[in-house]
Formats: structure tokens, sequence, C-alpha cells
């Protein structure tokens, strides 16, 4: 099964936050903003890992961040997956994370190998980003600790989802299938639109790829009020620009809501007024709830 094919079939369905999901989606669509990529398109700035325990530079490349440098080695054997990324720096990163996370689902217990793999992917971003934009240290032994606590977070998580799920079936209301109970809550809580009680609010994640020769891609989940999964699209498309992919996948994500009949938008970005002109030509009402904008796209949210 090719990086893409995994995406489309499986890895929506996954367990773990969809956060750590759009990093794996990243990552097999080549579209994470590592050094390399600014190497490539000759942007100016420091493309070698800084993350290297030793003191020879490496380029930042996704397979050195994420398994070839020397401090992620130590982070891999340290979980308890146990694993030794000696002799693989030929294989492909997608390759590598797709045969690790199919094998890991045959084993016992492997959701929770799955569980720990996807954090460690996370852990490892998020050390990344905290020494290239905070200036922060990486200590493997803190990382591997925050490894655990999300996992474990995760399953509390999911266990008081049960409970509140299995509370609702006993009132005789429709309860959440097993695909759906296997996503986190991510944001406020709300209901699915002709499923149960009205719906005040239902959040879409969206972002887009693009490179130079025009070939660009979108993707985006809607969630409803309790974090669930209940609509995605994703496509490829021509672009001029990455702010042109990204305004082209915003429109998809507004054209889709109207048609569901959610006319009114809460914009959470930094990109407002280009949002705004792309809702105005939808006739979508618009107001400004925060900014917020980082490497994990936009956020929309249509308001019923």
């Amino acid at each position: 099964m090719t990086g893409r094919g995994f995406c489309k079939s499986r890895l929506w369905n996954l367990p773990g936050p969809n956060l750590w999901k759009i990093l794996i989606w990243k990552i097999i669509t080549n579209t994470l903003p590592v050094g390399f990529e600014f190497q490539k398109r000759s942007i100016d700035g420091n493309h070698t890992c800084q993350m290297c325990l030793g003191d020879q530079p490496y380029c930042e490349t996704v397979e050195h961040i994420f398994r070839d440098c020397a401090l992620s080695a130590r982070v891999w054997a340290g979980t308890v997956l146990g694993i030794r990324v000696e002799g693989v720096t030929m294989v492909p990163l997608c390759d590598w994370i797709v045969n690790w996370i199919r094998f890991l689902e045959k084993m016992e217990g492997g959701e929770r190998r799955v569980l720990v793999f996807l954090a460690t992917l996370w852990g490892l971003w998020t050390a990344r980003n905290n020494v290239v934009f905070k200036g922060g240290r990486v200590m493997p032994r803190i990382l591997l600790e925050s490894v655990d606590n999300n996992v474990e977070t995760y399953i509390q998580a999911m266990m008081k989802e049960t409970e509140r799920s299995d509370k609702v079936k006993g009132q005789g209301m429709p309860s959440m299938d097993g695909t759906e109970m296997r996503s986190i809550k991510d944001g406020f809580p709300v209901y699915v639109v002709g499923r149960r009680d009205p719906c005040r609010q239902i959040r879409v994640k969206v972002d887009a790829g693009w490179s130079k020769n025009l070939a660009a891609g979108i993707g985006w989940v809607a969630f409803d009020d309790a974090g669930v999964r209940f609509a995605h699209g994703s496509r490829k498309i021509t672009a001029e620009s990455a702010l042109h992919a990204e305004a082209l996948g915003i429109f998809e994500v507004i054209q889709w809501a109207v048609g569901k009949g959610f006319l009114h938008l809460e914009v959470v970005s930094d990109c407002l007024p280009l949002i705004c002109q792309i809702a105005g030509l939808a006739g979508v009402h618009h107001v400004v709830k925060g900014i917020q904008q980082d490497l994990k796209g936009f956020m929309l949210i249509f308001i019923v």
C-alpha cells in the first residue's frame, strides 16, 4: 500500500488525536515546512537540523527529524516499542511509517502500540518546533515522558467518551459507532446535524499543500460538538501559489457548508480579510472569534 493509498483508506481511522494524523498526512504528502523544502525553494535560513546531539550538521529532512537524527534514534529506542532505526536510512519515511503501523496493528495490544508510535512522531515534531522557534533544548527523557502522558490522556478521554456514549444509549438515544468513537474530542462540544439535537457549532479544519509546478492539494475535516469527525474531503488542484491553494481550500469548505445550510461563519485565523472576501462570495455572514494561525492550517467554525 502506497503512502497516499494509506491516507485514503486507513489513516483517518487510526486511534489518536486528529492532529497526529494530520502530521502523518503532511509527512506522506511532503508538505511539512522543514529546512530541506526551504533550501529547494532558495529560501534563506538555517536548513540544518537543530536537534542533533552530534557536531556534524545534517540537512533537516523529514527522514532526519523523525528517524535518522541521533536524538530521534535515542527516543525511538527508549519507547516501549524499542524501535531500532539503524540501517534504514535508505527507506523513505512514508514507507517506514506505514510499514510500522501495519506491523504494530497485528500485534497483541496493537491499538495502544499504534498510539505510542503516533505520539512519538508528534513528540518529535513538537520538540523540533520548540528548538527552532523558541530556542529550547530537547531532553530525550522529558520527550518520552510527554509521549506517555499524551497516550494516557487520549485513553482517558476515550474511556470518558465511552461512558458518556453508554449513558446516552441507555436513554434510548443513538450512540456513536466504532469509527466515531476512535476520534478525539477536539474543541467545543456539539452534535451531528440530523442525528441528535440541532447543532450549535461545526468546526472544520482545512489545509493545503503546494509546489512550484502549480500542483497542489487540499484537505479538510469537519467535527461535530463532541469532537467526532463526521465529514471530510480532499482532492488535487492547480494553484498559482501556496496562498492561492489555501484560499481554494477555504472556498471549497465554505461551499460545502452552504450546501449543508451553515450560513454563519466564525473565523479563527490571521487571514481574516481574505476569508471574509471568500465567504462573502457565498453569502456567508461572519464574526471574529480570535486570532490563531500556526502550521496546522485554518480552523473555520460554522454556527447554526
